[in-house]
């Protein structure tokens, strides 16, 4: 604002009065404009703390924001953790399992072996005394056909002798001596002869029934023992279905594993072991019961029955097997080293009943047993 004052003169007679009202005029004027710049200062205030609360927001919310990261980072590495805890337990377990594995294959491997190394002894033998039997009935019929050619040529000598006897009328005793000593001889010859025929060995039929290459069992299976020459029916499947009604009738799993004996069933008790797994769901927790393994324990000391009366029409042995039929069924024999002799008793029975075979020879004193990672029946 510009103010425009009044030029003095000499000559004008207020030049006091202009010189007070410009005094005032510039104050008025000074005073304007005070008070608008404390109104412009006024009105600037409340924006200015508007900005600065606009300000301090962002940053309460990028920390909010902040936090609420942080605790999802430590949230997923709580999971993170978690589930790598999970994944080394179960990797554990699993190891666990293959070397149980690797454990039992490699003693079922020896026990075949064992019971294959058995088979073959016993097969060497038989075929040795085939040998010896076959030399000693070569040796016998060379015999015996030396004798019988030499009684032949005697008994043609004693014919001439007599002819020339009767036709010479051989008065000589020398001649009739040499005539009783051939007619002894003769006679020694006969005697011979007989006694030969009587002791000629008899043969002896060898029956072999080779035994192919081994195949995976597939299809049924029953198991039946040979056990100090004796046979009885093992209730495998029978017990299979018990172990799942079991499980199926348990309501509340507490513990988390399971060991139960069932039975007596068809001479046997089964005891066996279980496992429950637990794991966290969305509906809660999930359990789940899994068969670690089991055996059977024969209630006798000696069950089953004697094979020769177990092959017999009627015995407990025909009525278990009649069960099977050969055409969808495989019958196991689970053989101890005491029973290999009335082993082949039943096979040649079973396979004249048109019954395909499995074997799993067994060693003295352990008893039969099933587990998920046991191996599988081999047809042979």
């Amino acid at each position: 604002m510009r103010y425009f004052r009044k030029t003095r003169t000499t000559e004008s007679p207020g030049a006091g009065e202009d010189s007070f009202l410009d005094i005032v005029s510039n104050m008025v004027g000074i005073l304007i404009i005070l008070v608008m710049i404390a109104g412009f200062r006024l009105g600037r205030a409340v924006p200015e703390e508007e900005v600065r609360t606009v300000r301090e927001d962002p940053s309460a919310a990028a920390r909010r924001e902040e936090a609420s990261r942080r605790e999802e980072i430590a949230r997923q590495e709580e999971i993170a953790r978690k589930e790598s805890a999970r994944r080394q337990e179960q990797a554990r377990r699993e190891e666990a399992l293959e070397r149980t594995r690797y454990l039992e294959l490699a003693d079922r491997f020896h026990q075949e072996r064992d019971g294959i190394l058995a088979l073959q002894k016993e097969v060497s033998e038989l075929n040795d005394q085939a040998a010896i039997l076959k030399t000693q009935a070569d040796s016998s019929q060379k015999e015996y056909a030396e004798l019988m050619q030499r009684a032949a040529e005697l008994e043609a000598l004693l014919e001439r002798l007599k002819r020339e006897k009767s036709d010479e009328k051989i008065a000589s005793a020398q001649n009739a001596a040499e005539l009783a000593r051939l007619q002894e001889n003769l006679e020694l010859l006969t005697k011979t002869k007989e006694a030969l025929a009587g002791a000629r060995p008899k043969a002896q039929l060898l029956e072999n029934r080779p035994t192919p290459i081994s195949k995976k069992l597939e299809g049924s299976e029953a198991v039946f023992a040979i056990r100090a020459g004796r046979i009885s029916y093992v209730p495998i499947g029978e017990f299979a279905e018990l172990v799942r009604g079991a499980f199926r009738s348990m309501r509340e799993f507490k513990d988390d594993r399971i060991e139960q004996v069932l039975g007596p069933y068809d001479g046997y008790r089964f005891h066996y072991v279980a496992a429950i797994h637990k794991e966290p769901t969305e509906e809660g927790i999930r359990m789940t019961c899994v068969f670690e393994g089991g055996q059977f324990d024969p209630v006798d000391a000696l069950p089953g029955e004697e094979v020769a009366d177990a092959l017999k029409d009627g015995s407990v042995f025909r009525k278990k097997l009649s069960i099977f039929i050969p055409e969808s069924n495989t019958i196991t024999l689970s053989v101890y080293p005491d029973s290999y002799k009335e082993l082949r008793e039943v096979k040649k029975f079973l396979q004249d009943q048109g019954y395909t075979l499995a074997l799993r020879p067994m060693p003295a004193g352990e008893r039969i047993s099933i587990s998920p990672h046991g191996t599988e029946s081999t047809l042979y």
